[in-house]
């Protein structure tokens, strides 16, 4: 007789202790649960913001307003992008994000916290854990009927254990702006916990239920739109799981189906739509705007492979898979006619035997209905220009959260029924399942948590994100794009010449790199020869601007650096032309300000006062500096010609000027010199004390505003006065 292996019979009395004390009791899976989702995320704690999407949606002006009532019917009737702090920030979603709930917490995490990146990837993780604890109980329920209760409690335990360490989970998880999905799936697992609570209830009680089913997808709706999928989920859950009779079907059917009606009704009368006609018609943020409808399905069914393919084994994990990441797949592609024949094959099955409900046929039907019912609403809505979800995106790791929980489910059984059948076959005992099972899903959990770990480093910021996913996606033209505009940033906050030049050739390359792939990126080429320009290769610099032009004389990036360039080697004139088409098409007052001082050095002083005058007219306390520094040149434009021609109007329209200058940027130091020199000038030296004397508070620093104070004390012979100045310039001029 073949003797066993001491260390096998311990590991099956171990696993059998396991599954039978242990892991069986609720409250230790509720705890490991908790623990093991903060431990495989607890590198995320100490990340900044990654992606200007989460940095731009936790700053946004309407989350910083406060809680009051103003601030949360602000909150609910815009846009989550239609305030944010940084204006001259790329890449703002410009499609459609009504996500009033999400902005609420950061406004209340705002209110309590301040501005804090750290404890915002805090928060996103102890509500990844609690979706854990509440997806737990929710497959209990679901498993109920399904399984006895022993394996239904291992089964669920193990399907919630693989969900959670799943590495296409990162984005979500690490990432700020993935609080959407998160909350979203929250109030999903809440709703359909207490539909199934409702389902099995019997008189008054089903009732009180009902109305809060209703609130909790209300409430997940208004987090992140994609939640209307659940009108596919549900019905697939209560024809597995819950027997029901017709009526109970109808009661339970109403709040499923009246909440998306009330949802958008809501928001229709609550926001305006946003323009997105400049996305439908861009590659960039439409990879489809050339394909035929051949073309668009070919190359989804593609997508359904990639989708597959992350959910099996998430090695390479983007968070870019924007143009040209992913092309145009034809019907030739073999890949695309083997998805689908496999697809279409898994279909026929799961439907000739959906009646046995089997748990292999809800998972196939729950990832792929999900799937196509996300595509197929989202290209009704966009039937000419369609565009997914996120501009530019065929393909989103994002989308897997949801669907993921059919895979996870379906391994925790294949596992289960795998390892049933291997003990079968050998004739060994049936408590050999669970020590299979056990090391099984160990391995399992072990592969995906180190994954999940590493993946979570890549999102500690921007710049690790994007190098990390430049190998991961390297033919995405907008990452590449983005990297090399962080390379620049670097660059400039670098004091080392070296280290400066090193970052600003990577810049080149990786924007080299773009522009091979889409030779008409006219941002990409513009910002070359940004780069080229603080390398000082300024003969290139400048045929890379003139390119760019060519392509896309409305690109606003493209005139602005291209005329700043050429005012700083003095082509002035095609200064002029790039400064008035900046100006033309973004209406911005800075535009303007260097269209005024391209003016002054030509010497067209008429042109320069007018040009002046368009910056004025902004009266958005935004560009108050702005507006300031307008006012100032036109003041000194008009002492000027008062000097030349002796004009007092001039002058006094001058003190005007500089009164206005200062009023609005009260750190310019020279207006305020200026005015009072001109009121010294006028013989008004107590208003010229006055002026310098309101200064003080903004330079306390300035040797030179002392001793002109002085100097005009002096002038009034008042002795006191000026030698308090004087001391102070002293001491101002000792700690120089």
């Amino acid at each position: 007789m073949k003797k066993r292996s001491t260390f096998l019979l311990s590991l099956q009395k171990f696993t059998r202790y396991l599954g039978r004390e242990w892991l069986s009791s609720i409250t230790v899976q509720r705890t490991f649960l908790i623990l093991f989702a903060i431990g495989i995320y607890a590198n995320t704690f100490t990340h900044e913001y990654a992606t200007e999407g989460s940095r731009l949606l936790s700053q946004s002006d309407v989350a910083h307003k406060g809680l009051g009532i103003d601030g949360i019917m602000d909150i609910f009737q815009q846009d989550s992008y239609a305030q944010v702090s940084d204006r001259k920030a790329k890449f703002i979603p410009a499609n459609e994000h009504y996500q009033p709930v999400t902005l609420l917490t950061f406004a209340i995490e705002y209110t309590l916290f301040g501005e804090s990146p750290q404890i915002s990837h805090i928060i996103n993780v102890l509500l990844y854990a609690l979706t854990g604890l509440l997806l737990l109980s929710v497959l209990n329920r679901i498993f109920s009927g399904y399984l006895e209760l022993r394996p239904r409690k291992i089964l669920a335990f193990v399907a919630t254990l693989i969900f959670i360490a799943h590495p296409v989970h990162t984005e979500i998880v690490a990432s700020i702006k993935g609080r959407n999905e998160l909350l979203s799936f929250l109030w999903l697992l809440l709703m359909t916990y207490l539909l199934l609570r409702a389902a099995f209830s019997r008189g008054a009680i089903r009732f009180v239920y009902l109305p809060l089913v209703a609130v909790s997808f209300f409430l997940a709706l208004l987090t992140e739109e994609t939640a209307i999928s659940f009108l596919i989920i549900i019905p697939l859950i209560l024809y597995y799981f819950i027997p029901l009779r017709r009526l109970d079907i109808f009661v339970l059917a109403i709040p499923i189906l009246l909440t998306p009606f009330a949802y958008w009704h809501l928001r229709e009368f609550l926001i305006k739509d946003v323009e997105q006609a400049h996305l439908m018609h861009s590659i960039l943020n439409n990879p489809f705007v050339y394909a035929d409808i051949s073309q668009k399905i070919s190359t989804l069914i593609f997508a359904f492979a990639k989708y597959i393919e992350l959910l099996i084994a998430p090695i390479n994990l983007s968070h870019d898979y924007s143009f040209n990441q992913i092309t145009l797949k034809e019907w030739t592609d073999v890949r695309v006619v083997m998805t689908f024949l496999g697809m279409f094959g898994a279909g026929v099955i799961s439907i000739i035997n959906i009646r046995k409900k089997g748990i292999y046929t809800f998972a196939y039907f729950y990832f792929i209905g999900y799937l196509l019912f996300i595509y197929i609403t989202e290209f009704l809505i966009n039937p000419d220009s369609f565009i997914f979800l996120s501009p530019g995106t065929i393909i989103s790791e994002r989308l897997l959260y949801l669907p993921s929980l059919a895979f996870c489910i379906a391994t925790a059984f294949g596992l289960y029924d795998l390892f049933g059948w291997l003990v079968a076959n050998k004739r060994k005992a049936a408590r050999w399942v669970y020590t299979y099972t056990f090391v099984g899903t160990s391995f399992v959990l072990a592969l995906y948590s180190i994954k999940t770990i590493m993946r979570n480093e890549a999102w500690k910021n921007d710049f690790t994100l994007l190098e990390a996913d430049a190998d991961n996606s390297p033919n995405s033209v907008r990452l590449r794009y983005m990297l090399g505009r962080n390379y620049i940033i670097e660059a400039d906050s670098t004091v080392s010449f070296r280290q400066k030049a090193r970052y600003l050739e990577k810049a080149a390359d990786q924007l080299r790199k773009a522009v091979t792939i889409y030779p008409s990126y006219a941002d990409a080429i513009a910002l070359l020869g940004t780069v080229y320009t603080d390398l000082g290769q300024e003969d290139k610099a400048g045929r890379y601007y003139k390119r760019a032009i060519q392509i896309n004389p409305k690109s606003i990036v493209t005139q602005e650096e291209y005329g700043k360039m050429c005012l700083a080697n003095g082509d002035y004139h095609q200064a002029v032309a790039c400064f008035k088409q900046w100006g033309i098409l973004e209406m911005n007052p800075i535009a303007f300000l260097y269209l005024g001082k391209t003016y002054e050095f030509l010497e067209e002083s008429d042109s320069a006062t007018a040009a002046y005058g368009l910056v004025t007219s902004f009266k958005d306390s935004e560009y108050n500096d702005v507006v300031g520094n307008a006012y100032y040149r036109t003041a000194n434009i008009y002492v000027a010609q008062s000097l030349n021609n002796s004009t007092t109007n001039k002058r006094k329209d001058a003190v005007d000027l500089y009164m206005k200058a200062v009023t609005k940027n009260k750190r310019n130091l020279d207006a305020y010199l200026k005015l009072s020199k001109l009121y010294e000038e006028e013989g008004k030296v107590t208003k010229a004390i006055y002026t310098l004397e309101g200064a003080i508070i903004y330079f306390p620093k300035s040797e030179e505003l002392y001793r002109i104070i002085a100097r005009l004390y002096g002038t009034e012979e008042n002795s006191e006065k000026q030698q308090f100045y004087i001391e102070q310039a002293d001491s101002v001029s000792a700690l120089d």
